[in-house]
Formats: structure tokens, C-alpha cells, sequence
């Protein structure tokens, strides 16, 4: 069974620490630098967040066939492992579980700005988390 419910849950948390970094002082004008356009797709469940790093940076769920300069897909549980810290996206390029289509050597060039999203992401998801623990039925 997959983290995210559903396409809203993985806009709300991967998109809402994008948008959180966009603006945040430090890390806004560093994504805005980047000046692309960015898709990610996920599977399981299926969702497609587009993420335009311009100034202003711009994250939302569009199936707009728009040209993008970089792709990736994976699944959104990826995602959610890659924001927490505890996956590698160049490893994960490498084996396979993320696709990427376009000049990913611009989106690798990003990965240290990224990285320092990752407390926000785990300030974020905490609460979805703590639901997950405490829902009927769940372990105790």
C-alpha cells in the first residue's frame, strides 16, 4: 500500500515543500536560478506535478502535455523517501527506479538546494505520520 492516498496527497506534501522552499529566502532564489521547467510522475498512486523554477517558482498537478525540460518518474513512495532522507536520487538513476527524460544534468545540479527541503518535508509529513499511527487498528 502506497503512503499517499491519492494524486491531492502527493501535490499537499512533495508539492507543498516545494512551495515552502519557494519561499523561503535562502532556498527561493536558489530554485528560481535553475530556470526550468520540471515534471515529476508517479505511479501508486498515478499523479503529475509540474514544478516551473522560475522567478516565481510554481508547483502544482497538471496532465498538461506542456514541454518540460526535465522528467521524472518514479513512484510517489520514492518521493516520499527521497524528501525524508533516505534515498539517493543519483543512485536511484542509476539502478533504474527513477526515469528521467531531458537535461538531468541541470535537475542533479539542483540536489544540494533540494536536500536542505528535506526538514521542512519531515515537518510536513509528521502529521500524516502521527495519523497513521494512531488510526484504528493500527499497531500499537
Amino acid at each position: 500500500m502506497s503512503f499517499f492516498a491519492n494524486a491531492a496527497e502527493v501535490d499537499c506534501y512533495v508539492g507543498g515543500v516545494l512551495r515552502l522552499a519557494a519561499i523561503d529566502p535562502c532556498l527561493g532564489p536558489q530554485l528560481a536560478e535553475a530556470s526550468l521547467n520540471l515534471r515529476l510522475v508517479c505511479s501508486d498512486p498515478p499523479a503529475c506535478l509540474t514544478v516551473g523554477l522560475f522567478d516565481p517558482v510554481a508547483v502544482g498537478l497538471s496532465d498538461d502535455p506542456m514541454t518540460v525540460d526535465v522528467e521524472l518518474a518514479c513512484e510517489a513512495d520514492f518521493l516520499d523517501g527521497y524528501f525524508r532522507g533516505r534515498h539517493n536520487l543519483v543512485e536511484a538513476l542509476a539502478r533504474g527506479e527513477v526515469v528521467a527524460r531531458g537535461r538531468v544534468s541541470k535537475v542533479l545540479k539542483l540536489i544540494p538546494v533540494i536536500e536542505q527541503t528535506f526538514p521542512y518535508y519531515r515537518r510536513i509529513i509528521a502529521v500524516k505520520d502521527r495519523a497513521a499511527f494512531t488510526a484504528p487498528g493500527a499497531p500499537s
